[in-house]
């Protein structure tokens, strides 16, 4: 997690940095990848690794999670059981108890970036929609969390930030981070989105 906001923090800054180039800088929205997931503690600092996609000591639970509610998962996310999120967050309940019992909420890398931007806590940290269908717990439809199926699988509502909309103002940037990243403090950032979203609204 630090290394992934590291990486924000330089690339805004070797932006600013660079010579001749007036910059009018009214916002920032960050896009991270969508298949993968990690937790924040009640202060927002990092709580699990980011757990990708890539990674699949989870497969256990995705089998659980398509034998106890396959059907349900599909016709509710859009989409088939699949180890990006819901069954991700079910190994850390399981596999490592003491982590996700300190995880306030779980993120997405760019809910992570951003939340760290403005100094939001994890009551604060935000979940944007474009990655919805990655998360077997999700109702895609009603752009919400499915409250039933988390319940079923005994996962706390509140341990997943709330869903937001892309272009949603979370807050505005810390003297912290500004001093950092080269900025000023007070600069709007967005909730931002998933890579593949982007690159399709980019387009």
């Amino acid at each position: 997690p630090d290394e992934i906001y590291g990486s924000c923090v330089r690339t805004v800054r070797n932006l600013m940095d660079k010579p001749g180039r007036p910059i009018l800088l009214e916002a920032i929205g960050v896009d991270s990848q969508m298949a993968g997931i990690m937790g924040i503690d009640k202060e927002g600092e990092a709580s699990t690794c980011y757990d990708s996609w890539l990674d699949t000591r989870c497969s256990s639970y995705i089998k659980l999670l398509e034998s106890e509610a396959g059907d349900e998962i599909l016709n509710a996310a859009g989409g088939p059981v699949t180890g990006q999120h819901a069954a991700k967050i079910l190994w850390w309940k399981h596999q490592r108890p003491q982590q996700y019992e300190k995880t306030a909420a779980f993120v997405l890398p760019h809910g992570y970036v951003t939340g760290k931007m403005v100094g939001n806590k994890a009551d604060k940290a935000v979940f944007d929609h474009t990655c919805l269908h990655f998360n077997n717990f999700s109702d895609n439809e009603k752009k919400q969390w499915n409250e039933g199926l988390m319940t079923h699988f005994g996962i706390e509502s509140e341990k997943i930030a709330q869903d937001s909309i892309s272009f949603e103002i979370i807050g505005t940037t810390t003297e912290r981070f500004a001093k950092e990243a080269g900025l000023i403090s007070g600069i709007p950032v967005t909730a931002g989105l998933g890579d593949s979203a982007a690159s399709t609204f980019g387009s």
